[in-house]
């Protein structure tokens, strides 16, 4: 359970890192190789083009967004993490908020020293509750 606790943990600072807009704690969590996924977009892949996305995000907007795990898979040396985030995307330049509410699905391996670090992940909306 003690790995949990960790994914769960570098999950709730890079959401930390993403609210602060601070993209060098935000880049501790990935791999040099990391490559990230979003709807309708190409992939985004390694370090550097991973630095010029967040950015660019936090450039144009606030993030204000939490993260819910649902489930962790351990393998060892490999975890896959799923799970929500709802919150909202807020513009800088006075628009009106975006409300988030996604799911995601995340790879990350453990390096020699037992930290866990992103290598591939994905997302996408979740469907429309009845409330909604």
């Amino acid at each position: 359970m003690a790995q949990h606790t960790s994914i769960e943990d570098r999950i709730k600072q890079a959401y930390k890192a993403m609210a602060e807009g601070d993209i060098e704690k935000l880049l501790d969590l990935y791999t040099e190789d990391a490559v990230i996924q979003n709807p309708s977009q190409p992939p985004i892949v390694g370090i550097n083009a991973i630095r010029s996305f967040w950015a660019a995000t936090f450039a144009q907007f606030d993030l204000q967004v939490v993260p819910e795990v649902q489930e962790v898979s351990d393998f060892g040396d490999i975890l896959i993490l799923r799970g929500a985030a709802v919150g909202k995307i807020v513009p800088k330049d006075g628009s009106a908020p975006v409300q988030v509410n996604t799911w995601f699905m995340q790879v990350y391996k453990r390096n020699a020293d037992g930290q866990l670090h992103f290598w591939r992940g994905t997302n996408g909306p979740n469907p429309p509750t009845q409330d909604q």
